[in-house]
């Protein structure tokens, strides 16, 4: 049992750093006058590459 909450906790870490890297991108971007919106993840790249 230990090695699936230990895996459990590692996926819940990755979920925070992705959101935290994509959260992080919307800083950068807003910096330059660029908004993002709302997205899901499948919208997310062409929502960025397309504003």
């Amino acid at each position: 049992m230990k090695e699936y909450a230990g895996i459990d906790v590692s996926l819940e870490y990755a979920s925070v750093c992705v959101v935290d890297a994509e959260m992080s991108l919307r800083g950068i971007l807003r910096g330059f006058g660029l908004k993002v919106g709302a997205t899901t993840r499948r919208t997310y790249v062409g929502r960025a590459s397309a504003r």
